[in-house]
């Protein structure tokens, strides 16, 4: 009888006392029903009748240790001829079968079947030996043992494969591990699927008894003569997920002068940038290529040639390790004392802590996890700490192991610290920098530390959206007052900071002059997320005396240092016009912590000022600092557009589309210095002329023009000075002498006695240059 569902058969089963449970298809819909046995089983498999094409055999009870092994490769791409793979898959499983469930196989327990086809790779195992799992051990033990078996296999060449996935390579095993489900169905000999060939023995034919001996179900008479497995090994099991930036990949194949290519089975393939020193062999190669292989969280550099046949040199950590962050602790803390041991805790301690060994002043560098406020704590980030001591006093930690037929050990991390510090075998450096970075850091010297984690939206999973037709994208434009000029170089500046945070171009970004509620503190928290880091790289002032503060820590690992709502009142930022000068230029910074020594550090932070005000600050005619931005006000305040870009700004996958977006973008041809011209600067330059500058241009237009040469004392030049006063209205006059002085400054003048001479072709000069 066939039922559409497993429980009504399992029922029937349970009253006919059934051995062998099966699901078949019949006429495109699926069936299961139940047979005596597996003699039984086997004759309706080799019957021809209508389903016995299609059968899989249903693990409803206690069953033999099996794998599926799947590829989308075929075994040449992974480097396999048939026979080499099943040597070599047997001798791992061998080996992991003997360390993790102490049972010794022998070359006949292992029962292969096949159903490989061009374009894909497909065999199914099965451990005929004296042991079986449990029904109860299916989704646990047994998983957790063929999961080890996967860790294997993701670190064998030839035993996973590396597929493109966007812009990341993601390795994955051969391995199956989604069939160790209760009551999951395997395909039997001579059954198949509607698209694939029908699974075969290997090395041998089809036959009754071939059928029987591949059946995974474990009878009750079988059972008699069986153990059951039991996992040994009480490891944690290994994560599997393992994936790389491509961009990562294409910068360190640049390293080692080649380039990447793409990615072939379980290599990264590259080829040469002309020639090429092998750090492997030493030798100059020409011809033959590198290649890259993904195993154990790392990149091994290896070379196709025949000298270097078998070394592999690592280059790159991936991570994750088990122990990362200091509260990682709670894993040994967690642990069972029959399991714990000090060599546990000393790999702790070598994997979470740094030791910056400075003469005057020694320190720990840990790291710890933290949740990012600002996208609600949906992505987590790296945040450095830095201490002068670890485990003491109360914050020491005390774990007791026991071992088998001994007395038990306590364990002390401060002991074990101490140990470790005095050999020296934790990782050691002598100073610290913080120098942020995409992908990969800038050349930082082996004995410096670069305490800076990564940006938090570079792991993050894109999902393909279009970030042009975002509303953050038409937030830009239209601070921008949709100017495509204004756009283009508002574009290059982010992506630049974005892919070389460690450059700091010389340039402030000021949007003044623009309706309340156009925009601007929207753009200030766009930028926020999208630099968004374990460190407060995005400050914010909104009182100048803040941003002069002699404390300016936190200014030291700035990438955006924002001015908000400057006011014109009082001269605005005209008062610290030095000061802002010197943070827009500088690329160093004079550090000053309270209590600590003064030091003079790196400095990235680029200043935007944000004012709804026209006359905060004085820039003059030939200013190469600034960029004023003419925003359009046309969405001010509207709620519809900012609820619509507060949701983007909210939505991961959003701020994903968008630094993809900056981090993608060519920059090749940005030329910081080409500032667009802009109509708001041209006023702002005329607003802010000095009184001085202002009256020579009244002199040369107003009272000396169309002369070949000029002559006028002292007097005559005062005398002009308090037409000018007088007619613009100046407050503040100067004295004759100050008045004559500067003019000498300013102008190439002749002297003749008390007379001044002025040649034409100088008063030329000084008014182009005004």
């Amino acid at each position: 009888m066939l039922f559409p569902k497993q429980n009504p058969c399992l029922q029937q089963r349970d009253i006919n006392l059934d051995e062998i449970v099966f699901s078949t298809q019949v006429s495109g819909s699926r069936r299961y029903s139940s047979l005596p046995d597996k003699d039984c089983y086997a004759r309706f498999v080799l019957s021809g009748k209508d389903g016995s094409a299609f059968c899989n055999e249903l693990l409803w009870t206690d069953c033999f240790a099996y794998l599926d092994l799947d590829s989308p490769l075929e075994l040449q791409s992974l480097g396999f001829t048939q026979p080499e793979f099943i040597t070599a898959f047997n001798a791992l499983l061998t080996e992991c079968f003997q360390k993790h469930l102490d049972v010794a196989l022998a070359p006949h327990d292992l029962l292969w079947s096949c159903s490989t086809r061009p374009g894909k790779m497909s065999y199914h195992i099965k451990i005929a030996c004296n042991y079986y799992w449990p029904k109860e051990q299916r989704k646990a033990e047994m998983k957790d043992f063929f999961k080890l078996v996967d860790a294997e296999c993701m670190n064998t060449k030839g035993f996973h494969y590396l597929l493109q996935d966007g812009d990341r390579v993601k390795m994955y095993s051969i391995c199956d591990l989604q069939v160790y489900s209760g009551n999951r169905c395997m395909r039997s000999l001579n059954c198949k699927k509607i698209d694939s060939p029908p699974f075969r023995p290997v090395g041998c034919p089809i036959s009754h008894s071939a059928i029987v001996n591949h059946m995974l179900t474990v009878t009750c008479n079988e059972k008699q003569h069986m153990q059951p497995y039991s996992l040994k090994t009480k490891t944690r099991v290994p994560q599997r997920t393992i994936s790389i930036h491509t961009d990562v990949l294409r910068s360190l194949a640049t390293e080692y002068g080649a380039t990447y290519v793409k990615t072939e089975g379980s290599l990264v393939v590259l080829k040469n940038n002309g020639p090429r020193v092998c750090p492997l062999g030493g030798e100059t190669n020409t011809s033959d290529n590198p290649y890259f292989v993904l195993k154990s969280f790392n990149v091994y550099y290896g070379c196709h040639n025949c000298e270097c046949c078998g070394k592999l040199l690592k280059i790159h950590e991936m991570g994750p390790k088990e122990f990362e962050y200091y509260q990682d602790y709670m894993k040994l803390v967690d642990k069972p004392s029959t399991e714990l041991r000090r060599s546990d805790v000393e790999e702790y301690i070598r994997s979470c802590v740094k030791w910056i060994d400075r003469p005057e002043e020694p320190f720990f560098v840990t790291l710890r996890k933290i949740g990012l406020e600002c996208f609600n704590h949906q992505i987590s980030s790296k945040q450095v700490s830095c201490s002068k001591s670890l485990f003491s006093r109360y914050a020491d930690i005390s774990l007791i192991a026991q071992k088998p037929d001994e007395e038990p050990e306590m364990i002390k991390f401060s002991k074990v610290l101490g140990d470790l510090l005095k050999r020296r075998q934790i990782p050691t450096y002598s100073d610290v920098i913080w120098q942020p970075f995409l992908n990969k850091s800038n050349r930082v010297p082996k004995n410096k530390l670069n305490l800076f984690q990564g940006f938090a939206l570079e792991n993050v999973p894109s999902e393909g959206i279009d970030f042009e037709k975002t509303q953050m994208c038409d937030l830009l434009h239209k601070l921008c007052g949709n100017s495509p000029v204004y756009i283009k170089y508002l574009f290059n500046f982010i992506a630049a900071k974005l892919q070389r945070p460690a450059v700091k171009h010389p340039i402030c970004l000021a949007f003044i002059n623009s309706r309340e509620g156009a925009g601007k503190g929207s753009f200030g928290e766009f930028l926020k997320r999208l630099f968004a880091c374990g460190e407060n790289t995005f400050v914010s002032f909104n009182s100048l005396t803040s941003f002069a503060n002699s404390f300016n820590g936190i200014q030291s690992r700035a990438l955006f240092i924002v001015l908000e709502e400057v006011s014109a009142k009082k001269g605005g930022l005209k008062e610290w016009r030095g000061l802002l000068k010197d943070k827009i230029s500088s690329t160093t910074l004079l550090l000053e912590r309270k209590n600590q020594e003064r030091v003079q550090t790196n400095f990235y932070a680029n200043i935007i000022i944000f004012s709804n005000e026209f006359q905060v600050l004085s820039c003059s005619t030939h200013d190469r600092r600034f960029v004023f931005f003419s925003s359009d006000n046309s969405k001010a305040n509207d709620r519809e557009f900012f609820v619509k870009l507060y949701a983007e700004l909210n939505s991961l996958p959003h701020m994903k589309a968008a630094f993809d977006f900056f981090s993608k973008w060519d920059t090749t041809k940005f030329n910081y210095r080409k500032i667009p011209h802009s109509r708001i600067k041209d006023k702002l330059a005329q607003c802010s002329e000095k009184n001085v500058t202002k009256f020579h241009r009244y002199l040369f237009k107003t009272c000396y023009y169309d002369q070949a040469m000029y002559t006028f004392s002292e007097a005559d030049l005062y005398s002009h000075y308090k037409d000018f006063v007088q007619e613009y209205g100046v407050n503040k006059q100067s004295d004759r002498h100050h008045v004559c002085a500067n003019l000498e400054l300013y102008m190439n003048l002749g002297r003749d006695g008390e007379y001044y001479i002025l040649q034409d072709t100088e008063r030329r000069r000084y008014l182009s240059e005004m």
